[in-house]
């Protein structure tokens, strides 16, 4: 939903992880920190199943969550 920068995947390098994120640069600076694929839009994500997902400071800006 947002990786930003990927201060968070840095923290847990020693995960598969996966970053969306829709700024252009912060999605390129936090590649580094990732183990799997990076991309621009959650339209994109061809991953089927997730362990975890992290959200921080985004739930409470989706306007119908339900339905997200």
């Amino acid at each position: 939903m947002g990786s930003s920068t990927g201060a968070f995947l840095s923290l847990i390098n020693t995960c598969d992880t996966y970053a969306c994120e829709l700024s252009h640069d912060n999605l390129n600076y936090s590649k580094q920190f990732i183990t799997g694929k990076a991309y621009t839009s959650i339209d994109n994500v061809d991953v089927d199943k997730f362990d975890v997902i992290c959200m921080f400071h985004v739930f409470e800006h989706i306007r119908d969550p339900i339905d997200f």
